[in-house]
């Protein structure tokens, strides 16, 4: 259990490992992985435990992550080694990742511009439940995901973008600056800046 040995790692002694708080984590076989050498989180963010990171990673300052989010899991790809790092995950500051939100971290491929870049977070998001990120995918600032929201893999989602419940964007689109897509819709194609997508039920 990595919290049991982080526990005896710091040698806090068996105050601490008698504390019901941490009794019940350890008991419970509670998993929080600490950060390792590739992964850097930065001061006033805090993830939760039952949370967990994985992949080289980067997380910003001052960002809340709540129980059973996963961060830098190997991407869901036929074409991708799960043991091999990729790029990763950089994530940037003040976010804000509900239960169960998941982001991927980017597969080894090129970039058109030749790169490999890393799945990328912004600034300021807001991630509600069970919200997902797919590999090498671009999010830009203060965009909001709400519950079950998913974005497919090679995906950019520039500045305050709104996807609704339930909403799906297809890999490889771009949705422009302030863009909306409704609930339970879906895109497949690029969206205009400051356009929205609904869908209509008729009588």
């Amino acid at each position: 259990n990595p919290l049991r040995r982080w526990v005896g790692r710091r040698r806090v002694g068996r105050i601490l490992q008698n504390h019901p708080v941490v009794r019940r984590a350890l008991d419970s076989q509670a998993r929080i992985r600490i950060p390792s050498r590739h992964q850097t989180v930065r001061h006033r963010s805090l993830p939760e435990i039952l949370s967990r990171l994985q992949g080289p990673l980067e997380i910003g300052e001052g960002n809340l992550i709540w129980p059973g989010v996963t961060l830098g899991l190997a991407p869901q790809s036929a074409r991708f080694d799960p043991f091999e790092d990729g790029p990763g995950l950089v994530i940037g500051h003040r976010n804000r990742l509900r239960e169960h939100v998941s982001i991927h971290r980017a597969t080894n491929w090129e970039s058109p511009e030749g790169r490999n870049d890393p799945t990328r977070i912004g600034d300021d998001n807001y991630l509600m439940v069970n919200s997902h990120i797919g590999h090498d995918t671009v999010l830009g600032n203060h965009c909001t995901l709400a519950n079950g929201a998913l974005v497919g893999g090679h995906a950019v989602l520039e500045d305050h973008v709104l996807l609704g419940g339930n909403a799906a964007v297809h890999q490889f689109c771009r949705i422009g600056h302030g863009a909306m897509v409704s609930g339970c819709a879906a895109i497949s194609l690029d969206l205009m800046p400051h356009f929205t997508v609904t869908l209509i039920n008729y009588a």
